[in-house]
């Protein structure tokens, strides 16, 4: 992956979706899911990944979470073979 590697634990790229529309040459839309991981992770990417991706990318200043994560042993243990991301 050679294109944003340090993004692949919290955005699902391979679920990416681009739209142009004839007609409207200045017009474009890109939907990417953020919060999930991408399919070229590979398997065992698990919540706390995902979100410790997204806070070490993220420009936001650190503030301590309002929440607590849930324990480990809670957590699925990597992706369903039957999506390419993490099921909403």
């Amino acid at each position: 992956m050679a294109t944003h590697p340090e993004i692949i634990a919290f955005t699902c790229d391979s679920d990416t979706e681009y739209d142009i529309y004839p007609g409207e040459p200045h017009w474009s839309r890109q939907i990417s899911p953020v919060g999930q991981p991408s399919a070229h992770a590979g398997p065992g990417v698990i919540d706390q990944d995902v979100i410790d991706g997204f806070l070490t990318q993220s420009t936001m200043p650190p503030r301590t979470p309002s929440w607590t994560p849930r324990p480990a042993s809670s957590r699925p243990a990597r992706r369903s073979p039957r999506t390419r991301c993490w099921p909403i």
